[in-house]
């Protein structure tokens, strides 16, 4: 024991290991001190513990969390101490799973996620439920919707950070021509496009859209168009288009009614996190005239807040108190 008391005084990553190892023994769990690490570290620092943790205890530290935390928390620390693809993996499989699936859950891991990320998530979802992907998308989902999933689960994305404009205005008129342009909504030439070009290549196109029609991409969607694959697409295109702002409304909706959405609030925290929540919360309150710190306080509680709030305080947003407008 006096040799691991060296090595942790030597080594943070073995120290915030011993902190958490001692949060797990006897009868309770100190959530706090949990929470207070695990926030507080980066995906390189979370890497680092986890297999310092299995080197020192011979214990996977996802699987001793899982034991040790309940409910919203544990979910969410779960999935913020895993690498990005092994948590699209388990948010892919959870959506998947039960009569009805997560559609917008779907659609924002393989939608937005660029080809490598793609091929990632396949190999992590195998490893970690023993199953192939796509047959699992193929067997609960259906039509358009469906075709679209499988169709970024193909990882033909283009990755390129060049823009062709004549491929752009090209692509602006041919979704012009199969959507609002036409007697009904041809999917597969969305599909093709969405599926296919690069997330610069598409925003050049919604503009150009925008630019030459009059209106947002989004008006071309008919209602004779299916539900599912109507919200995929516009799912996707906002998510592209305007991520802020998209992540901002998901967040506020999910905070909303006495019964909130926990799962969605953690994936969008956990996967933004280190992403664009700084810029998501300078939407949410230019929309909503509050930040997601003061959300948080007023509509979360227990550990699950302090978690989401240590996850604002390292994206930099102000944990300033707002003023209140009251009279």
């Amino acid at each position: 024991m006096a040799d691991c008391a060296v090595v942790c005084f030597a080594n943070p990553i073995a120290m915030d290991c011993e902190e958490i190892y001692r949060a797990c023994k006897g009868l309770g769990t100190d959530e706090e001190k949990i929470v207070e690490i695990v926030g507080n570290r980066n995906a390189e620092q979370r890497k680092a513990i986890r297999e310092t943790y299995y080197a020192m205890y011979k214990e996977d530290l996802c699987t001793r969390l899982e034991k040790e935390l309940h409910g919203k928390l544990e979910k969410a620390i779960g999935l913020w101490m895993r690498e990005a693809a092994e948590r699209d993996a388990i948010i892919a499989g959870k959506a998947l799973e039960g009569w009805s699936t997560d559609d917008r859950a779907l659609t924002e891991v393989f939608c937005t996620r660029s080809s490598t990320a793609i091929i990632k998530i396949r190999e992590a979802y195998h490893k970690q439920f023993q199953r192939c992907l796509q047959d699992d998308v193929a067997c609960k989902t259906s039509g358009p919707f469906q075709k679209l999933l499988l169709a970024m689960l193909k990882a033909h994305r283009c990755e390129s950070n060049v823009i062709d404009m004549n491929q752009a205005r090209c692509d602006a008129q041919r979704l012009y021509e199969v959507g609002e342009g036409s007697c009904g909504t041809n999917e597969d030439t969305f599909v093709q496009i969405i599926s296919q070009r690069s997330v610069m290549q598409l925003q050049a196109t919604f503009k150009c859209y925008k630019q030459e029609y009059g209106h947002e991409i989004m008006k071309a969607l008919k209602k004779e168009t299916q539900k599912e694959f109507e919200e995929a697409v516009r799912v996707t295109i906002k998510s592209m288009y305007a991520p802020a702002q998209y992540f901002a409304k998901v967040l506020h909706k999910a905070l909303k009614g006495v019964v909130k959405d926990d799962s969605t609030i953690a994936r969008v925290m956990v996967t933004r996190a280190e992403v664009d929540l700084k810029e998501i919360d300078g939407a949410f309150e230019r929309k909503y005239k509050k930040n997601i710190v003061q959300a948080f306080h007023e509509e979360l509680s227990g550990h699950f807040k302090y978690f989401c709030l240590a996850l604002t305080a390292r994206a930099a947003i102000s944990q300033r108190p707002m003023l209140c407008s009251c009279n």
